[in-house]
């Protein structure tokens, strides 16, 4: 009865570190899965649905890419009418339109913020003439650069 008492006893202890053993490393994946996510950045649905909400508000005339790089969700309006628009309110010193396109993009950021459950991702308006380069630059409701500044 001593033998069959001990065994049990060991069997018991073995079950015990072998479920604690099963938690710590569950623990330990999960910890690990949230930093690959953290630093692998957001998921393809994600992105697309942000990219799809702008885009659906620009009643899909402009190009809308997130950019990993620098964590913007672009909005290139080379194909669009509204370049003429945004070239007059860039090079002029009439900025009262530009102000428009602030609100605009403030509301922008405010999407990209709520879809992406993150406030370090923005948006940025690409330069028309030079796509290398944006125009306005918003993150998290701050702007961060706007070319009506520059002059």
């Amino acid at each position: 009865m001593d033998i069959n008492n001990n065994v049990q006893k060991k069997v018991g202890i073995a079950l015990i570190v072998g479920f604690g053993g099963a938690i710590v490393l569950a623990v330990f994946l999960a910890i690990i899965a949230t930093t690959f996510n953290a630093v692998s950045g957001p998921s393809q649905e994600d992105i697309e649905m942000t990219e799809g909400a702008i885009s659906l508000s620009l009643y899909d005339k402009d190009t809308v890419e997130f950019n990993k790089d620098t964590n913007n969700f672009e909005i290139d309006m080379r194909e669009n009418e509204s370049v003429k628009e945004i070239n007059y309110m860039t090079t002029t010193e009439d900025y009262y339109l530009w102000d428009t396109v602030l609100e605009i993009f403030h509301g922008y950021s405010d999407t990209v913020t709520e879809t992406m459950d993150s406030d370090k991702y923005g948006v940025a308006l690409l330069n028309p003439n030079n796509s290398d380069n944006v125009l306005l630059e918003i993150r998290d409701h701050e702007v961060e650069y706007d070319v009506s500044q520059d002059h």
